[in-house]
């Protein structure tokens, strides 16, 4: 059993190779769950963290955790789903033999086609 995260703003949109918007947390969850998927060594993911939640200060400050927020979550503090909750949604539900890629927007596509490799 292993764990996946990665930390997307809620409602920052860009490239998918951009830090902290919603499809580069869409990504690098989608490369997890598809080499997850295709691993017959492990048994089952947990996402790190299913819901943005505040951070506590003292410990931490907001240069590591934007906001004030560790925004590792797949929907945001008010748990409105951001668009790695879509993508994961739609890889799950496919059938056996199903579709088996990354979805990407499709200015993203053409960009990134040379670079990944899943």
């Amino acid at each position: 059993i292993t764990e996946a995260g990665a930390g997307g703003l809620f409602g920052l949109h860009g490239p998918s190779d951009e830090k902290w918007t919603e499809e580069y947390q869409s990504l690098l969850l989608q490369m997890h769950l598809l080499s997850f998927m295709d691993n017959v060594d492990i048994a089952g993911l947990a996402l790190w963290q299913f819901a943005d939640m505040p951070i506590d200060m003292n410990i931490s400050d907001g240069s590591h955790r934007p906001g004030g927020l560790n925004n590792k979550g797949v929907v945001g503090l008010n748990r409105v789903p951001k668009v790695a909750y879509q993508a994961l949604k739609v890889l799950r539900q496919q059938k056996p033999g199903g579709y088996f890629g990354l979805i990407l927007p499709p200015g993203d596509a053409p960009r990134l086609s040379g670079l990944l490799r899943v």
